[in-house]
């Protein structure tokens, strides 16, 4: 048995961790026979080192190698190079892999914000707070954040898929071919090498770039990728009983004097600086018959995926060019024929009906949570799709770090194994947010909302929010959110809140004063969600505040304030986004009943609609939607009065301008995405809107409709959407805005 020495020094005291490494680096390195030993020919060991995009030219090496009839008998690689020799060990072909890697969305992978398709109800209600989508952890009174900017579950899900077909194997001599990936137990820097397990988790172990994606933990030891340690594993290779080894580095050149001018060139030159010490050291073993190959990539950054397979044509390049060193391996067509037929794997199609679903759960919330939100139970026929939509919606809830799946089979039966991981950084979280808003005239200004969430809240998946907001719109408010059993889709909601809102009291269409409405109050209600698109409540508000003149002279409306209200609530939201959306709908259907016998200081009635429908072709985006409000049987207050004017509510008039209980607004816009020439998504779009407030429902008409037209352009900025437009309204009606934050 040869083994890779983990340790390069030996220290008084035994280290668990460093002894747990050593453990698996001798089970892993175990010398193997392959699947086609032939003892009258030498053994070859391909090596795929790491590189990121740029290891897409191993593609082209394999090619060049399958077309020179040159064997593998055993592979292993590192970070890039572990993907494509996994995905070739595992028995796919040069084409299905070079397909596979062409059909990734790599900004989607890179990108560990869940698809708002999958997002519970509660999560999509999260963009109503504007705030900033990352959070802070807070936990012991220290504040935590992930241990990678990217946690890498989309990354896990795709490696999963492409490696389904070999879900039954475990032990990696197994595969089609021999192999084993590299990777670095982030705690002593030293290598691990994986030789077992699931396919696709040590994959992702291996390329999990320190502080770019979350460590992978496997027998207590957290993983990052394997290029800091080794970068090119020769060595591992040889260990596996390699007689003659075929190197392929594709990693980085080390940047020059002029190159080294930010943070972020120094940090890549300092990575850089290990991953080349390790190749070096790695390629010095090499004997006479090795063959080292060196794809001529330039200056092709690592990071440049989006155009990776450029470069395969590269690898092809190199590995003819070595054909005269090759030559002695290359096999006659009889005997390779054979050994290509050794390398086919037969696995039983994935279309088991599932006996079984086990969920290893580390958190709070309870499996049946998480049973619910899967929507696969046993009995079920094994369905990909469904079952990976199954995965969003329980990561949707935003509670877990990662919750990945595993295919079991046991006497006959196949099962499923839902793994979810607590995010270590929580359950408490705190998130910050700005909304500004300015018509460059009386109105406007800016909000600043801090939030602190416990999530979960309990085992049966709540939360509790407290939220505080400072500026124009001043309040604080907490809120607890309970499902009223585990699993349930029925739940009970409790707020109290105190708000501090400006209203300008209008005459003739100019603003006479100002008034500042405060209340306090408390709200409960019962209800149920549907899936993640929906929910309906029903509920009881109250509270009591006062309004009070702050610019000009006192009105009417100056006086105390009470409030006391059923209502019952529809809520839809399908849009895949709320900033710059391409697709979906959302809408709110409210009905009111306030009475003086509940606590309010008059009885009306109160019905409320909002629709919104987004469609894309193209690159062309199209956006209806229509505002309701009515209201009867009595007067309502100034806060529950319906409010008009703005870039996306009535072009050309000041925001919030026109005040009235009954509102009528059509709306139509256009949107296109612009070549941008920053880091961030620009568009421009136009929007033509139709509507008025009125005093009485008799005279809602529709001649009796504002138009107004706006243009703009907008960046999808960290701080949220970003706005510049200028509306024309009807009656001269002109404004400039600048929106951050949302949609106003």
């Amino acid at each position: 048995m040869t083994i890779i020495h983990a340790m390069r020094g030996v220290r008084s005291q035994v280290d668990p961790r460093r002894l747990a490494a050593a453990a698996i680096l001798a089970i892993a390195c175990t010398t193997v026979t392959p699947v086609f030993a032939n003892p009258d020919r030498p053994m070859i060991g391909l090596v795929l080192s790491g590189g990121g995009a740029r290891g897409a030219a191993h593609i082209g090496v394999l090619r060049e190698l399958e077309r020179q009839r040159v064997p593998i008998d055993y592979i292993a690689g590192t970070s890039m190079g572990a993907i494509v020799g996994g995905l070739y060990a595992s028995g796919l072909g040069v084409d299905e892999i070079e397909a596979a890697l062409s059909r990734i969305d790599w900004d989607n992978i890179f990108d560990d914000s869940t698809d708002r398709r999958h997002l519970s109800i509660r999560r999509k209600r999260d963009d109503d707070f504007f705030l900033v989508n990352k959070a802070a952890g807070l936990r012991d009174g220290k504040l935590e954040a992930p241990s990678g900017i990217i946690k890498g579950q989309k990354l896990y899900l795709e490696l999963k898929k492409l490696t389904l077909h070999v879900s039954g194997i475990d032990n990696f001599d197994h595969l089609a071919i021999p192999f084993r990936c590299v990777a670095a137990d982030i705690a002593t820097g030293e290598s691990v090498v994986i030789g077992d397990g699931d396919l696709g988790a040590a994959i992702r172990a291996s390329m999990a770039v320190p502080a770019v994606f979350s460590p992978v933990e496997r027998d207590g030891v957290l993983l990052v990728d394997g290029g800091i340690s080794n970068n090119l594993p020769v060595d591992v290779v040889r260990a596996m009983g390699a007689d003659v080894v075929i190197a392929s580095d594709i990693s980085s050149p080390l940047l020059t004097g002029p190159e080294l001018g930010s943070v972020i060139s120094i940090a890549s030159q300092l990575s850089g600086l290990l991953t080349r010490k390790n190749v070096e050291m790695q390629i010095s073993t090499l004997g006479p018959d090795d063959i080292l190959l060196i794809s001529e990539l330039g200056d092709f950054s690592a990071a440049n995926f989006a155009e990776a397979l450029t470069v395969v044509d590269a690898g092809t390049d190199a590995a003819r060019e070595a054909a005269p060193r090759l030559s002695h391996l290359v096999l006659d067509p009889e005997h390779y024929a054979i050994y290509s037929g050794a390398r086919q794997i037969s696995q039983p199609a994935l279309t088991e009906t599932l006996a079984f679903i086990r969920i290893d759960n580390d958190t709070a919330v309870d499996d049946d949570v998480i049973r619910t939100q899967l929507g696969v139970a046993p009995g079920d026929v094994l369905d990909l799709t469904r079952l990976e939509a199954g995965i969003a919606n329980v990561y949707g809830l935003d509670i877990f770090e990662s919750v990945t799946y595993r295919i079991v089979r046991e006497d006959d039966e196949t099962g499923l194994m839902i793994s979810a991981r607590e995010k270590p950084w929580g359950p408490d979280y705190l998130q910050v947010g700005l909304r500004y808003a300015t018509d460059f005239g009386e109105s406007g200004g800016a909000t600043l909302g801090l939030s602190h969430i416990r999530l979960p809240w309990g085992e049966r998946g709540g939360e509790w929010r407290t939220a505080l907001f400072l500026g124009r719109t001043r309040g604080i408010a907490t809120e607890v959110y309970k499902p009223i059993a585990q699993g349930s889709p029925y739940f009970a909601y409790g707020s109290i809140y105190h708000t501090s809102d400006l209203y300008e009291i209008l005459k003739d269409g100019s603003p006479i004063a100002e008034n500042r409405v405060q209340r306090f109050g408390s709200s409960l209600a019962l209800g149920r969600e549907f899936g993640s698109w929906g929910e309906v409540r029903l509920g009881y508000n109250r509270y009591t505040g006062d309004i009070e003149t702050q610019i000009g002279l006192p009105t009417a409306e100056d006086d105390d304030l009470d409030g006391g209200q059923l209502f019952a609530r529809l809520l839809s939201d399908t849009l895949d986004k709320t900033s710059f959306p391409r697709a979906g709908f959302n809408s709110q259907v409210r009905l009111g009943w306030s009475d003086t016998r509940l606590g309010a200081d008059e009885s009306f009635n109160q019905a409320l609609a909002r629709f919104t429908s987004v469609r894309s072709i193209g690159h062309h985006t199209l956006r209806a939607g229509l505002d309701f409000l009515t209201t009867w049987d009595g007067t309502a207050p100034l806060p529950d009065q319906g409010r008009l004017g703005g870039l996306f509510s009535l072009p050309g008039f000041g925001n919030d301008r026109l005040i009235g209980e009954n509102l009528l607004l059509l709306k139509a816009g256009y949107m296109r995405q612009l070549d941008s020439v920053t880091s961030m998504d620009t568009f421009a779009g136009l929007n033509l809107s139709l509507g008025n407030v009125f005093e009485d429902t008799n005279m809602i008409s529709f001649t009796n409709l504002l138009w107004g037209v706006g243009a703009w352009v907008g960046l999808d900025s960290l701080a949220g959407p970003l706005y510049f437009g200028y509306g024309i309204g009807e009656n001269a009606n002109r404004s400039a805005y600048v929106l951050l934050g949302g949609q106003f």
